[in-house]
């Protein structure tokens, strides 16, 4: 379940973004604007699956958690509706028929819609299997990596065969799709680990930050809370790990796709702009995200989680 519901999220973004950059192929620097809200659906969709899914607690049930379920969603229906209108207006720019532009506007605030509905199924499951956590491995990665390349080879085999077409044209997202094909599997190893922290924290969100501090600033954690700091820091320190491999990934995706503007004899200065605004905050990212990494990992070394402790 959790495999599938990651990759269907995963494949459909892929698919849209393989599909805008072979709209961008055909109708040149008009067309490259179609990569932009298909890119941007997906990540929304991304965003808005791991985030529900990481929900320490049920919205609907748990009033704590109600006014972050409200920021979700709006987030989520606000980027929506934006990247329909975006969609929307470009295909209609282009002659497309009527019919077709309502479909394309209508299919990416359903496919965000769904990726809420397959993230909130999810943290269901996740709250009967306890010790899923314990899975971090490098499975999904190479599951995804090869996924991606079944996809680029695809795409390479497709636009070789097509008449005066240039296979080199789209080695750039037959990389991407490698690229987003491990980011794919880095979401199943993300997701649950997150939920796992989530729960070993527990679900008072004054508790949560207490124990957060302590362990991440190197304070004495209360005597009540020893137990969940250990358990906190034991899953903590495998999703911090996947986290910044998942935030590699976002970085490369996003990199390569200005870089190809750039290869590709555009002279404008905007891919340029956002490749060094990408790098400032990744460089302000990643050390932060690898410091509590290293954090958490020291005191679990230092403080295990007790024997025959409740998972």
């Amino acid at each position: 379940m959790r495999v599938l519901g990651v990759l269907a999220v995963t494949l459909i973004g892929m698919t849209g973004m393989t599909g805008a950059g072979f709209w961008a192929a055909r109708h040149g620097e008009a067309g490259s604007w179609m990569i932009g809200p298909t890119s941007l659906a997906t990540a929304t969709a991304v965003l808005a699956l791991s985030l529900v899914w990481s929900l320490p607690g049920d919205p609907r049930t748990d009033p704590r958690w109600r006014r972050r379920w409200n920021w979700i969603s709006s987030g989520c229906a606000i980027s929506g509706v934006a990247n329909a209108v975006w969609v929307g207006a470009l295909l209609g720019a282009q002659g497309v028929h009527p019919t077709l532009v309502i479909v394309g506007a209508l299919a990416v605030p359903g496919y965000i819609g769904l990726a809420a509905l397959i993230g909130e199924r999810l943290r269901r499951v996740e709250a009967r299997s306890p010790q899923y956590w314990q899975r971090t491995g490098p499975r999904p990665l190479l599951v995804g990596v090869a996924m991606g390349a079944v996809l680029a080879g695809a795409m390479q085999f497709g636009l070789g065969r097509a008449d005066g077409a240039d296979p080199l044209a789209v080695l750039p997202f037959a990389v991407q799709a490698v690229v987003l094909g491990a980011f794919g599997g880095t979401l199943v190893r993300v997701f649950p680990l997150s939920f796992a922290v989530n729960r070993a924290l527990g679900a008072d969100p004054a508790v949560r930050r207490a124990i957060s501090k302590a362990v991440l600033q190197n304070r004495p954690v209360p005597d009540e809370h020893l137990e969940s700091a250990a358990r906190y820091a034991a899953i903590g320190r495998h999703a911090q790990a996947w986290l910044l491999a998942m935030l590699g990934l976002i970085y490369v995706m996003n990199a390569m796709t200005q870089l190809r503007d750039l290869v590709g004899g555009a002279h404008h200065p905007l891919p340029l702009i956002l490749i060094a605004g990408l790098t400032v905050v990744y460089a302000v990212c990643l050390p932060a995200v690898l410091r509590q990494q290293r954090r958490l990992a020291r005191y679990s070394d230092a403080h295990p989680v007790p024997v025959g402790a409740p998972a």
